[in-house]
């Protein structure tokens, strides 16, 4: 049979704990946590989406110590400093839920948000902490001490996580050589790229190319620690020298922060077509003049130059004694030899 996993038990732990709590509480804290166990009974039999759980978990976490200290309150003889105590460690479960749910929900993550600077929070962290802001200023006014007291140890949890990693994972943490790459304008090339990361964790990641004419594959990916391997393609349109850049985005397996970085994994320097041509006719002239047999050379020393005409009539091959300038450059590089234009 097989075991139950962690968030499972869990799960069932929370579900009891608020079943045992609804005995004993009044009448709205009991619907509270009927509410809230047949809410947790609901996902743990059917598992919703991430973002879900999270908001169900932000809840109890808040909601589960006020319920407990209602219960414990009809106990005599506890102080309500150690009820505050017991309300919060029973609730600890919650967080370990908390963690698990986080965690997923960064495995899901599809949108990236497009900001300026290397790394800053996302969208996840930022409202769990204003959250958890709000409820600590709303304890005093609605006289509940546990409120303050759940928010202080879930903020601890939110600012520990984080310190973590941003202490862990450096500024920059991916690496790649450039590799030096030659290529013809208008041709597709393509290369095999090493990138290392320097972070401690896998992170999730979103690479995208400066440049339209330049593909990497996979665009979304989990980068590990050390190696990893990724596929180049480009088909650059202008000649010249060229260093595409490589935007790369990453989230941390809990997804407080995002880190961006750009790479320039490799250096172009594209050729000219006409520059190519040029020099495959030229490397065919000269091994096709070392294979020349005496009487091929004394017909190319006693033929007649031909006279040149104004309107164009065919192209056909090479032969020697043709002039350089009828070469068509064109069809030589299409062809991979040497054609010229004849005219009348």
């Amino acid at each position: 049979m097989r075991r139950p996993s962690p968030q499972k038990l869990c799960q069932i732990y929370a579900s009891l704990v608020l079943l045992a709590a609804a005995s004993l509480s009044s009448v709205p804290y009991l619907v509270a946590s009927l509410a809230l166990s047949l809410v947790m009974i609901f996902i743990t039999i059917r598992p919703q989406q991430p973002r879900f759980h999270i908001v169900i978990f932000l809840a109890m976490v808040f909601l589960t110590p006020l319920i407990m200290i209602s219960a414990l309150g009809r106990i005599t003889g506890i102080p309500p400093i150690t009820m505050h105590v017991i309300a919060i460690v029973l609730t600890t479960p919650v967080f370990y839920l908390m963690d698990h749910s986080l965690r997923e929900n960064a495995r899901h993550v599809d949108i990236f948000q497009k900001r300026k600077g290397e790394r800053y929070t996302t969208h996840i962290f930022t409202p769990l902490v204003v959250v958890t802001l709000a409820i600590m200023l709303l304890a005093p006014i609605v006289k509940q001490t546990v409120l303050l007291f759940s928010g202080i140890t879930f903020l601890i949890y939110l600012l520990s996580a984080l310190t973590w990693i941003l202490l862990s994972i450096p500024r920059r943490p991916f690496i790649t050589d450039a590799i030096n790459k030659r290529i013809i304008a208008g041709t597709t090339g393509d290369v095999s790229l090493k990138l290392t990361s320097k972070a401690p964790v896998q992170m999730r990641a979103h690479l995208s190319p400066v440049v339209s004419w330049v593909q990497v594959t996979p665009p979304r990916t989990v980068l590990n620690k050390g190696l990893n391997s990724l596929h180049l393609s480009f088909t650059p349109p202008l000649a010249g020298q060229s260093r595409p850049g490589l935007r790369v985005s990453a989230i941390d397996p809990r997804g407080f922060i995002q880190i961006n970085q750009w790479l320039e994994p490799v250096n172009l320097h594209i050729i000219p077509a006409a520059k190519y041509a040029e020099w495959l006719a030229t490397k065919y002239l000269q091994q096709a003049g070392t294979g020349t047999i005496p009487e091929a050379a004394v017909r190319f020393k006693t033929i007649k130059k031909r006279k040149q005409g104004i309107e164009y009539q065919e192209s056909r091959a090479y032969q020697p004694g043709d002039p350089l300038r009828d070469i068509d450059w064109k069809h030589t590089l299409k062809l991979s030899q040497l054609i010229v234009r004849e005219y009348q």
